[in-house]
């Protein structure tokens, strides 16, 4: 898509991500305190996932396809991939719903987030003899399947919360003005605050794997925690997004947002 095009979708939708947001729930279902055996009720609803110097954490973004066919594929990746791959250390740590995707063209419905004991580790798991032949199926079972990978240079722990919404930013610089993209986290920062929302991780320069992504790997990905389904709304609001937002346009080349829900208890 040329870098101009892109630029007006992105400022079209920077007013319009929070409206498809803004409809969206994300909160815990409420347990049924008339029973008081109910599991439901003891259901934890925060997960606290810790992560150490040297690891590889890794999200995983998923649009499957439908289908017996396709269901069947899936299964059988599961089953040959996960038996290989957790030989090596990978440790699934937390799923996510995608609830809306409102900027970007890519359409997941679910992420996982995992780990790697270490960036030797994945690596020693990709040149397995037998990988190769089960990663060639995954066309055959996700319209993409986007991996974004990095490896932690600090001790990093995440805490998920089910009553919270999350989105996750991934951002590809624009060359012609690389400080740019910066300069909106940096302008913006008081105004997410004061939004309810906090910067929980930042990847820079992740490794990128994908098999129908027409662009190379974003220079880098954004998680953010909103403590409502309306902070976006109240974010884009405010004077700081206002006087921003400028910098959004003209520091990405390509920019994609999705809503997420941690599946918690």
């Amino acid at each position: 898509m040329p870098v101009s095009k892109t630029r007006s979708i992105l400022i079209q939708t920077c007013a319009a991500f929070t409206l498809a947001v803004a409809g969206c729930s994300t909160s815990a279902p409420v347990a049924d305190t008339s029973a008081p055996n109910n599991a439901a009720i003891y259901a934890p609803k925060t997960v606290q996932q810790d992560f150490k110097k040297g690891q590889v954490l890794s999200f995983v973004v998923i649009d499957a396809k439908k289908g017996d066919a396709a269901t069947a594929a899936r299964n059988k990746y599961y089953e040959t991939a996960f038996s290989l791959s957790t030989q090596f250390g990978l440790n699934r740590r937390m799923g996510f719903n995608v609830l809306a995707v409102p900027v970007g063209e890519f359409k997941p419905q679910f992420a996982v987030l995992y780990s790697w004991p270490s960036a030797a580790k994945e690596r020693q798991f990709s040149a397995h003899p037998d990988w190769p032949a089960i990663k060639a199926t995954r066309p055959n079972i996700w319209n993409e399947l986007r991996v974004y990978n990095d490896v932690l240079k600090q001790d990093v722990t995440l805490t998920f919360d089910a009553s919270k919404t999350y989105t996750l930013a991934a951002a590809w610089i624009n060359p012609e003005h690389p400080n740019d993209y910066e300069k909106y986290l940096s302008g913006i920062q008081d105004a997410v605050t004061k939004s309810g929302g906090r910067f929980i991780y930042k990847m820079y320069n992740p490794t990128f794997e994908a098999h129908a992504a027409p662009q190379g790997a974003p220079d880098q990905v954004l998680l953010v925690e909103w403590d409502t389904p309306d902070g976006l709304d109240k974010f884009r609001k405010t004077a700081g997004f206002k006087a921003n937002a400028k910098y959004l346009g003209s520091g990405t080349t390509l920019f994609e947002l999705s809503v997420l829900s941690p599946v918690v208890g």
